[in-house]
């Protein structure tokens, strides 16, 4: 038999898990072909400043993303977890440990503190992505108070004392 409208959810669906590997893949390489090509300003000036201030925008977007597309491949938001929050901002520690493994193996002039900033900025980007994902879902399940998670209302008051 031929192909029909039915093969497509499946097609989508191993998209949807091929994506988080072609966008970290992405990312190792602009790391590795941006080497060398954007050096940081000296310190204690307003260029600098502006530097670090897109440097941890981009970490933050780019692993936000990468734990947007994890959790949309392996099937969460669905109700919003502590466990799921752990293991994407594990995730992104270890994918940005990868990163800055990477540069420091590649640059003689690599500094420490500032590999550090980095993956803690990793890792709080992956926090922001599960944030966006677990608002998105709790506005899917709850359409008359967008952005409020299930469970997380106040509870009714009793008695006028509380």
């Amino acid at each position: 038999m031929g192909r029909g409208a039915n093969d497509l959810p499946d097609q989508g669906r191993h998209v949807r898990k091929l994506l988080p590997f072609l966008w970290i893949t992405l990312v190792y390489f602009g790391v590795v072909l941006a080497e060398g090509h954007d050096p940081s300003p000296p310190a204690f000036t307003v260029a600098r400043i502006l530097f670090e201030t897109r440097h941890t925008i981009v970490h933050l977007l780019t692993f936000g993303i990468q734990a947007w597309l994890i959790a949309r491949a392996v099937g969460l938001p669905g109700k919003p977890s502590w466990r799921a929050l752990g293991w994407l901002i594990a995730l992104g520690v270890v994918l940005g440990s990868g990163i800055e493994v990477l540069q420091a193996s590649r640059r003689p002039d690599y500094e420490l503190w500032g590999g550090l900033w980095d993956i803690i900025t990793d890792g709080a980007g992956a926090a922001g992505g599960w944030f966006i994902i677990t608002r998105r879902a709790a506005a899917a399940a709850n359409p008359d108070r967008p952005g409020k998670i299930e469970g997380s209302q106040k509870p009714e008051r009793t008695h006028k004392f509380q």
